[in-house]
C-alpha cells in the first residue's frame, strides 16, 4: 500500500465573484510545482520530488477548469464533479499539467442542491469521495504508481468554490483542512469576511474538526490610492491574526497570461504579479503542516 502523503486540503471562499478566487488557485498550483522543490521528501530516484497537486473545482462557472483548458463542450458525455456528487463515484480526474490533475466543474452544478438535500448528510457529499478509489480519466502517471485514493496520489488539494456560501461551499468546508479568503480592497469584497468566518467556525463544531482559516489575502492592490490604504488598515486592525503576509498587487500581466490561457509564472514571472503570487506561494509553503 502507498504511503499518505497529503499535506494540505485548502478550499478557496469568498462569496463574492470576481475578487481573484480562481486566479490564486490557479497561480498557487503552479506556483506550489514552481517552488515546492525540497518541501516533499525524494521520489525512488533520491532527488526531491516536486509536490503533485489536485484541483477541484466546485463553482458552476467552471473558471478554474476553463484556465486549465477544460471545456464541457469539448468533453460531452466524460464525468465530472457533478456526476461524482450525484452518483456518489469515484472522482474523476484528469491530468491537465505536468504533476496538476483536475476535477473539473459542470454547468450543472448550479442545480445540485435538491440531489444533495435528499443524502444523509448534504454537507458531507464531497467528504465521503475522498475515500473512493480515483477515476484518472487523462493521464496513467497515477496507475503506474500504483496509488488508487487522494491522500496517497496527491501532495496539495485546491478546492475552488462558488462564490456564494451555498451548500457546495458547505461541502469544501466540511473536507478541508484550512482555508483562504482572497480579498479584494473594496467595500462589498470586504463586508462578508465575518460570515465566512462564522461558517468555518460553525463547520468546526459540527462536522470536520480539523479544519482552520490558513488567512486571508489581500489581492489586486492598488497601492497607489488613499482607499486601499484605508482598507488595509481596516483588515490590519479588525483580522490581523488571519492576514497573509503576502499579497497582490493589480498588473495587467495577469490579465494577458490569462487571456492566453497561461498562467502567470509561464507568461511573466518576474512581473509584479508574479512576485507577489511567489511570495504567497513560499508563505504557504514555509507554513505547510508536518
Amino acid at each position: 500500500m502507498a504511503e499518505t502523503r497529503l499535506k494540505e486540503i485548502l478550499a478557496f471562499v469568498n462569496h463574492k465573484g470576481g475578487v481573484g478566487k480562481t486566479t490564486t488557485v490557479q497561480s498557487l498550483a503552479t506556483g506550489l510545482r514552481r517552488y515546492g522543490k525540497g518541501y516533499f521528501g525524494k521520489g525512488e530516484d533520491g532527488k526531491e520530488r516536486k509536490p503533485r497537486i489536485l484541483l477541484i473545482d466546485l463553482d458552476p462557472q467552471s473558471s478554474l477548469s476553463f484556465l486549465f483548458g477544460w471545456s464541457e463542450a469539448e468533453n460531452i458525455g466524460k464525468h465530472t464533479v457533478y456526476d461524482a456528487l450525484i452518483q456518489q463515484s469515484p472522482l474523476p480526474v484528469y491530468q491537465v499539467r505536468e504533476g496538476i490533475y483536475l476535477a473539473p466543474a459542470s454547468y450543472r452544478l448550479i442545480n445540485i442542491e435538491p440531489f444533495l438535500n435528499q443524502m444523509p448528510v448534504p454537507r458531507k457529499a464531497l467528504y465521503k469521495l475522498f475515500g473512493k478509489p480515483l477515476a484518472e480519466v487523462r493521464g496513467d502517471e497515477l496507475g503506474t504508481e500504483g496509488v488508487s485514493s487522494i491522500l496517497e496520489a496527491f501532495d496539495y488539494v485546491l478546492i475552488d468554490c462558488p462564490p456564494a456560501l451555498s451548500l457546495l461551499t458547505h461541502n469544501a468546508l466540511s473536507v478541508a483542512t484550512g482555508v483562504v479568503i482572497p480579498i479584494q480592497l473594496e467595500m462589498l469584497a470586504t463586508k462578508g469576511i465575518a460570515e465566512i468566518l462564522n461558517a468555518v467556525q460553525e463547520t468546526r463544531e459540527d462536522l470536520n474538526p480539523d479544519i482552520d482559516i490558513r488567512g486571508l489575502f489581500m489581492v489586486m492592490s492598488n497601492d497607489q490610492t488613499r482607499a486601499t490604504k484605508q482598507f488595509k488598515e481596516y483588515l490590519g486592525n479588525k483580522f490581523d491574526d488571519y492576514m497573509f503576509d503576502s499579497y497582490t498587487r493589480r498588473d495587467t500581466k495577469m490579465v494577458e497570461a490569462q487571456a492566453i490561457n497561461q498562467d502567470i509564472f509561464s507568461y511573466s514571472p518576474y512581473s509584479r504579479v508574479g512576485q507577489d503570487y511567489e511570495n504567497f506561494t513560499k508563505e504557504i509553503l514555509a507554513s505547510m503542516p508536518e
